[in-house]
């Protein structure tokens, strides 16, 4: 009876060991989402564009955002073909 009772002990321990971390974890996630990183995003893209790069790195995603679109164009002209 004793073994059966810590191993119950154990399994508890265990589990209040990952509701803790789950906590901290939510936590830390909780913080990260109300952050305001838009300052930071602003100060990076007048430093790619005072070094020239921003124009490059958009028209670069823009080319890519326009592939998947026409890629997404043909599958579903394929599935209403079909």
């Amino acid at each position: 009876d004793t073994s059966s009772q810590e191993e119950e002990l154990a399994r508890l321990r265990v589990t209040l060991e990952t509701e803790e971390t789950k906590r901290t974890w939510w936590q830390i996630e909780n913080i990260r989402r109300k952050h305001n990183y838009l300052p930071l995003i602003v100060n990076m893209m007048k430093i790619l564009a005072e070094e020239g790069k921003l124009l490059p790195i958009y028209h670069n995603a823009r080319e890519k955002a326009r592939a998947r679109h026409e890629k997404s164009k043909e599958k579903s002209k394929e599935k209403s073909s079909a």
